[in-house]
């Protein structure tokens, strides 16, 4: 099945469990997860070294000496690898900038009513789950980090946040 190929174990057969799930999903019409989903942005730090995966618009920020380090950036379905997955996998970006008219973003787990196509992979079907990845290395200037969903995003640009949350650590408001 091509939706479980990535996920294969070296036994080569699916179990029944996963076979199910499959099923399943493909067969939504109405329920959880098949108009609803998130959008997810993870942090580890293992040493010095930072990974952040995001998914969808929600975003993380570091704070360098002051300035913004963007650790993420929002997946919209213009832009142009976006935009080329979602055409492959049959659907369309209206003028708004929305996925068929709906979501007005390009990657988000759950959301099953855009994952239907039987053909592709997760990562190929308009609407994925599959997070970009970045990494750094924490240095001695490095103050905090901010992970936060659309809701701040929408109305603060990475520089005002950070300013927002530096002022309140310099006031004594908020601890690391």
């Amino acid at each position: 099945h091509p939706l479980r190929a990535p996920f294969q174990g070296g036994g080569g057969e699916e179990d029944e469990e996963e076979v199910l799930d499959d099923e399943f999903m493909f067969n939504m019409e109405k329920g959880p997860g098949k108009a609803s989903g998130c959008t997810a942005v993870v942090a580890l730090l293992a040493g010095r070294e930072l990974f952040v995966a995001n998914a969808g618009d929600s975003r993380c920020v570091v704070c360098r000496g002051g300035k913004v380090v963007g650790m993420s950036f929002d997946h919209k379905p213009e832009d142009d690898v976006e935009f080329q997955r979602i055409r492959k996998a049959g659907g369309r970006v209206t003028l708004d900038g929305r996925v068929n008219g709906g979501l007005n973003l390009s990657r988000a787990i759950g959301d099953h009513g855009y994952k239907m196509n039987k053909d592709l992979a997760p990562q190929e079907q308009m609407i994925s789950a599959m997070p970009d990845i970045k990494r750094i290395v924490i240095e001695p200037e490095d103050e905090f980090m901010v992970l936060a969903c659309d809701g701040i995003w929408n109305y603060m640009t990475n520089e005002e946040v950070v300013g927002f949350v530096k002022n309140r650590i310099e006031q004594g408001k908020l601890t690391l």
